[in-house]
């Protein structure tokens, strides 16, 4: 049953047989990637949890220490954020008794990636906030750049140290676990090839001798 699969889908001809290898590694590489930045969306949920738990903390104590001046409070958030930004940054919108406030320093805009958030209450302001982040980007496009070593980057550098900061701190680590799929799926298939053709010659070849017979 096997063999005539194989034999099928003519995996000893070069053509179908490299198709189905690049197949095999983009997948590998999307299930990567996908893995990765789930696990990334997971972290910066929390981080996005805790920085609401902070900022309702920092407006309840100097709401203590002002004598319940709600606007002081809200205008002394953004220097708040400024001491807490992590890499992807974030944006928080804040609404309610004593005004709007928004202050954003994310690392990428909802444009360039796709936007997580977390809403909640700052009881000590009575009032709303939107803490969001866009640390996660479209999943194929992180494939394309982890399969191409993110050139469509690096072409838009203007200098070589541009470039080779982009490729230590970026490229590189984007891209290696690509690498190392490649070079595990070709060898692996390689074997496999091999195997499965020796087995579709044998096949053959007995499928003659009993024509002949």
């Amino acid at each position: 049953m096997i063999d005539k699969f194989f034999e099928i889908i003519k995996l000893d001809r070069p053509l179908v047989f490299w198709s189905i290898v690049f197949v095999a590694f983009i997948g590998s590489v999307y299930v990567n990637n996908n893995y990765y930045y789930k696990s990334i969306d997971f972290i910066e949920l929390n981080r996005l949890k805790n920085l609401i738990s902070v900022i309702d903390e920092s407006t309840s104590v100097c709401m203590e220490l002002a004598n319940q001046d709600g606007k002081s409070c809200l205008q002394r958030v953004p220097d708040l954020l400024k001491n807490t930004r992590t890499y992807y940054g974030a944006k928080v919108t804040i609404k309610g008794k004593y005004g709007a406030l928004e202050s954003d320093n994310r690392k990428y805009q909802d444009h360039e990636r796709v936007s997580i958030y977390y809403l909640s209450k700052l009881n000590a302001l009575d009032s709303d906030i939107k803490v969001s982040t866009n640390a996660v980007p479209g999943i194929w496009g992180s494939v394309r750049r982890s399969v191409t070593f993110s050139i469509e980057d690096i072409i838009q550098e203007d200098d070589w140290d541009g470039v080779s900061s982009l490729i230590e701190y970026k490229a590189w680590p984007r891209s290696a676990p690509a690498f190392s799929y490649a070079f595990i799926l070709l060898f692996t298939v390689w074997l496999l090839r091999k195997s499965i053709i020796a087995k579709i010659k044998l096949v053959r070849k007995f499928r003659e001798m009993k024509d002949e017979d």
